[in-house]
């Protein structure tokens, strides 16, 4: 081979390797970028939700109170944990029965901070959460 041939091998196999490598970059960032983005929209569903939840526990007399309760824990069977799908599950049933109006509301807002929390890395936080309930005069 001539010195002409070897530097075109040497150029190809500097394209290879780029083009190799832009390809794996273009991956692993797309994929970074797509885990970013659920995470992001796991964050702000659980943040809504978290508030909605507390509003409705402190003044539940609203009157579009009921409804986002509902829209929330609807939100929270799409998107929550095994244990937040069963909670709010447990909290529609006995919303539709109301001779059974049980409501847990202040374990499904400890787990939905937990897994905040949890999903930010920020320390984790014992004890239940508290709600100031406004009472009517």
């Amino acid at each position: 081979m001539d010195e002409l041939g070897v530097e075109a091998l040497k150029i190809l196999i500097s394209i290879i390797v780029a083009l190799v490598g832009w390809v794996f970059a273009h991956k692993f960032t797309s994929k970074r970028d797509l885990t970013n983005k659920k995470l992001e929209n796991i964050l702000n569903l659980t943040m809504e939700s978290y508030k909605a939840l507390s509003l409705y526990s402190s003044d539940p007399g609203r009157n579009d109170g009921q409804l986002h309760l509902v829209n929330t824990l609807i939100n929270i069977q799409c998107f929550g944990n095994k244990e937040q799908v069963d909670m709010a599950d447990t909290i529609l049933k006995s919303i539709a029965d109301p001779t059974e109006f049980i409501i847990g509301l202040g374990d499904l807002m400890t787990s939905l901070r937990s897994s905040y929390r949890h999903d930010l890395q920020l320390s984790k936080i014992e004890g239940n959460v508290s709600v100031v309930r406004r009472t009517k005069r």
